[in-house]
């Protein structure tokens, strides 16, 4: 798990692999059952749905970014005309 930041936490794009617990202190075993709502969450991890919202498109917006780059750079690669002649293949049957 990943140490919550002492300021204020935003909503941020983080691998599969690491998180923040949403939860504060120990559980009781005893409440666990479906319907228990008595858990402690993080105040701090909770945020509006606005603010996850934006942050999501800001995450979208840059991955699509990166897609054009990458798109681009594989259209110049297309382009070369080494890469065609080793491929032995035609312009027109990329983008026909």
């Amino acid at each position: 798990m990943a140490r919550i930041p002492d300021g204020p936490v935003t909503p941020i794009q983080m691998n599969n692999g690491q998180w923040y617990n949403p939860f504060l202190g120990d559980f009781d075993l005893e409440k666990c059952a479906l319907g228990n709502t008595t858990w402690l969450h993080n105040e701090k991890l909770i945020t509006s749905r606005d603010a996850i919202e934006y942050e999501l498109r800001k995450y979208e917006v840059k991955i699509a970014m990166k897609k054009i780059e990458l798109y681009s750079g594989l259209y110049d690669l297309i382009q070369n005309t080494q890469f065609r002649r080793f491929f032995q293949v035609s312009i027109d049957s990329f983008f026909s």
